[in-house]
């Protein structure tokens, strides 16, 4: 795992772009999947809004037990 990241590291000291690019090409590549998918486009935004809605309702949850008379006094 460190061997490619040196050899990145000198093909761009040494300013061999066109190896760096084409490493970084393939590197964006996930097993042979086109970044521009659109199954993969809309599982990835499928997760994202997942993520979200869990993010907004755990506080919401948690805040719901709370009284709220005894939040604004603590204040």
């Amino acid at each position: 795992m460190i061997r490619p990241g040196i050899k990145k590291l000198f093909r761009l000291a040494f300013h061999r772009r066109e190896d760096a690019e084409r490493d970084v090409r393939e590197e964006m590549r996930l097993h042979e999947t086109s970044p521009n998918n659109p199954f993969v486009l809309g599982g990835v935004a499928l997760v994202l809004l997942a993520v979200a809605v869990a993010a907004s309702l755990v506080p919401a949850f948690l805040a719901r037990r709370v009284d709220s008379m005894e939040a604004l006094r603590a204040d």
